[in-house]
């Protein structure tokens, strides 16, 4: 993923990409943090434009309940969108062509989400992740009790 920062801070303008780890190092004043914030805040806030994008999907079935409800929320009809307006992909380990090699290699590709009008876009994965997280926190906090 690259990422691309300008006037935030003292950063006029940058551009980083993200591996499996990334580090930001530098002096005092040098926009590390503002760096740092942006990433966090655009990663840890991106569950919660899936939920808003799932919501303008769903809203925009013909179904008259959910009419009252975009109505009742402050949507108008011009801000629902439909299945075919949406492209979603998953990253995780799946089975490629690579060019210059006969056989199918595993190794990470996106893959379509799926995508419905009555659910929105399907990530499975995230929530079996957060899932898996939060297992792995609740041993950590009460493992020893």
């Amino acid at each position: 993923m690259k990422i691309q920062v300008k006037n935030l801070g003292v950063l006029k303008q940058a551009e980083f990409s993200l591996g499996e780890i990334t580090i930001i190092c530098g002096g005092n004043n040098t926009g590390k943090s503002y760096a740092t914030y942006a990433l966090y805040g655009f990663l840890s806030s991106w569950k919660y434009l899936v939920k808003e994008l799932n919501t303008l999907i769903m809203l925009s079935q013909d179904k008259p309940y959910l009419k009252d409800i975009a109505k009742q929320e402050g949507y108008s009809l011009d801000e629902l969108l439909s299945v075919d307006q949406v492209k979603a992909y998953i990253a995780e380990q799946g089975l490629i062509s690579v060019e210059g090699k006969s056989r199918r290699s595993r190794c990470q590709t996106l893959i379509p989400a799926k995508i419905t009008p009555e659910f929105g876009v399907e990530i499975t994965s995230f929530d079996t992740a957060i899932a898996e997280m939060n297992r792995i926190q609740e041993a950590i906090v009460w493992g020893g009790e």
